[in-house]
């Protein structure tokens, strides 16, 4: 039975990835088949196992069209919004300013990561586009 603390990063890991779903496929790849349970691992599978779901983990938080997605619907509501240059094209030193003073990291845009932006997305939502909509 591995560590304690192998196990709970494991189930973490498996978590932050969405690979939960196929966890005993993966567990038993690791053990050669031996098992398909994470309790069973040797601790040598254990510490395989975590590199593997670290680095999936590191491919998740650089899938940039998911976050350019997230990105480009905070822009459109900031544009509903008003955000505006005098051309009609989105004034982002507005929605930077706003990013940088209310949002729960207090930077940029373009500074948040794609793990970052659902959270980002939720607070714009609530904050100033709920704002907006209910006077509308």
């Amino acid at each position: 039975m591995p560590h304690k603390s192998y196990l709970a990063k494991i189930h973490i890991l498996f978590k932050e990835t969405s690979l939960k779903a196929h966890k005993s496929e993966i567990v038993s790849s690791f053990s050669a088949g031996r098992t398909d349970s994470c309790a069973y691992l040797k601790d040598s599978e254990a510490l395989e196992l975590i590199t593997y779901l670290d680095s999936k983990k590191n491919e998740a938080d650089t899938n940039f069209k998911a976050a350019a997605k997230m990105k480009n619907k905070i822009i459109a509501m900031a544009h509903e919004l008003g955000w505006k240059q005098p051309d009609g094209k989105i004034d982002m030193s507005v929605l930077n300013n706003w990013c940088s003073r209310y949002s729960y990291l207090k930077k940029e845009l373009d500074a948040y990561t794609y793990k970052e932006l659902p959270k980002l997305l939720t607070q714009f939502e609530k904050g100033p586009y709920l704002s907006y909509i209910k006077k509308v």
